[in-house]
């Protein structure tokens, strides 16, 4: 069974996240940071938070999970003006990088500066109304992950089915995702072709990781009436 997240599900999201995702800086800072940081896409309004859990195991055991956000640019400025969820974030993040002065040290390194800069301009600057984009909202799928145990069941393409549905229903024109680059013999990249996404790009992240970007489109070319439609219509 799919469903939306509830607060009481984010311990079981966290412990899989750094247990089947853990290439990147969020998980290598543990299940506390990560369980703030999931809890942003229950509390703000263009978050999407669902789990797939186990009906008949109890009380419903999680076995998978999806993050993503409706609009991404939206979602984005609505955390940087949420100081409380912006304060748990810090708190949380300042005591596990406290607890990892390597992680400390490469936080520093390669992210410290370029995200104070961002910050500060983002908080500077007023949320845009979607008539100043170029192009419609992106919704973005943060993250997804089904365990060991349940996998070959389609439930990672339901969790992916169900974020596009609510995608779609949010008013996004597209979908993206990025995700690291297998290797020869991995499966990620041909889950998500096999879906329907497409790949745009690949390139490096601060920490040497090749990773892929994929979309989705999520607003279909509305179509006039065909001719011969019309004509037979008209000779009815």
């Amino acid at each position: 069974m799919i469903r939306p997240a509830e607060a009481a599900d984010l311990s079981a999201t966290a412990q899989a996240h750094v247990l089947l995702l853990p290439v990147g800086l969020f998980p290598s800072m543990g299940e506390r940071f990560l369980r703030c940081w999931h809890r942003t896409f229950l509390r703000l309004p263009h978050g999407i938070a669902l789990v797939a859990v186990d009906a008949g195991a109890g009380a419903g055991q999680v076995v998978g999970f999806l993050l993503g956000t409706t609009d991404q640019a939206t979602h984005t400025d609505a955390l940087l003006r949420d100081r409380r969820a912006l304060m748990d974030l810090g708190a949380s993040g300042l005591l596990a990088l406290l607890r990892r002065p390597r992680l400390a040290a490469r936080f520093a390194r390669t992210r410290g500066r370029p995200w104070l800069r961002k910050l500060l301009q983002r908080r500077g600057s007023a949320v845009q109304p979607p008539e100043a984009h170029s192009v419609g909202p992106v919704a973005v799928l943060a993250a997804v992950a089904v365990q060991d145990s349940a996998r070959g069941h389609g439930l990672g393409a339901a969790l992916v089915h169900h974020f596009l549905a609510a995608a779609q229903a949010g008013g996004a024109d597209v979908a993206e995702l990025v995700t690291v680059v297998p290797h020869e013999g991995g499966t990620s990249a041909g889950f998500y072709e096999c879906l329907g996404w497409c790949a745009t790009g690949d390139r490096s992240t601060r920490d040497g990781t090749t990773v892929r970007t994929y979309a989705y489109p999520l607003r279909r070319p509305s179509r006039p009436p065909a001719r011969d439609h019309v004509i037979g219509r008209e000779g009815a």
